[in-house]
C-alpha cells in the first residue's frame, strides 16, 4: 500500500480586523476565497453573521488550502466608487492555527524541500540539508536533543518504577436494584 501525501488540506484560519460591512456570509466567504476554498465557519462566526451581535474581534473559517497557493499573512480589501476608482483600502490579518510543511518540488503537504526524498541533490545541497536537519536537533543553548528508546519500568531521579495493579477477582456493584459487573 502506497502512502500519498495530500495536495490540499483543510485548515482553520482566523481573519482579524474584518471591516463591519464584510461581516456577512458572502463577505467572509469572499475574503476566505483569497486563501482557498471556504468550507465552513465556526458557530460563533456564523451566529454573528446571522444576528449581528457577538465578538467582532475575528472570524474563524475552515478553508481548503491548496499546495499551489501561498499562505498569505494579510488580505487587502479595496473600496471603489461608482467609477471604479479606488477610494480606500483595509487590511485583514490572517492567522493560521497550524501551517503544515509544504514541498514546492513535489507539490504536496507533509514534508518540506529539506526533507524531500525526490529532489535531486548535489554534494553541496546534501551538506546544507544535513546541517539544517542537525540544526533542528540542537536547542538554542547549544545542547543536543537526546532521543531515548521508550523503555518500561525505567527509574528517573531515584523514583521507583511504575507498576500497574489489577484486582485478582471481579467486583460486583449493585445500583438501583440492578446488578452490574465491573473489573476494577
Amino acid at each position: 500500500m502506497e502512502v500519498t501525501e495530500p495536495t490540499s488540506i483543510p485548515l482553520w484560519v482566523k481573519l482579524v480586523n474584518v471591516p463591519m460591512e464584510a461581516w456577512t456570509m458572502k463577505g467572509l466567504s469572499s475574503i476566505a476565497s483569497c486563501l482557498g476554498k471556504p468550507i465552513i465557519m465556526d458557530a460563533v462566526t456564523t451566529s454573528l453573521c446571522q444576528t449581528g451581535s457577538g465578538r467582532f474581534g475575528y472570524a474563524r473559517v475552515l478553508v481548503e488550502m491548496s499546495v499551489e497557493k501561498e499562505f498569505l499573512n494579510e488580505i487587502e480589501i479595496c473600496y471603489r466608487d461608482k467609477d471604479n476608482i479606488t477610494v480606500g483600502m483595509k487590511k485583514v490579518k490572517v492567522e493560521y492555527s497550524w501551517k503544515p510543511p509544504v514541498c514546492k518540488h513535489c507539490k504536496v503537504f507533509g514534508h518540506d524541500e529539506v526533507n524531500c526524498k525526490i529532489t535531486p541533490v548535489n554534494v553541496k545541497q546534501f551538506i546544507d540539508r544535513e546541517r539544517q536537519l542537525n540544526h533542528k536537533k540542537i536547542q538554542n543553548d547549544g545542547f543536543n536533543v537526546v532521543q531515548r528508546k521508550n523503555k518500561e519500568n525505567v527509574k528517573h531521579n531515584n523514583q521507583p518504577a511504575k507498576k500497574a495493579y489489577q484486582p485478582k477477582e471481579k467486583l460486583s456493584v449493585t445500583v438501583n436494584a440492578k446488578k452490574l459487573n465491573s473489573s476494577h
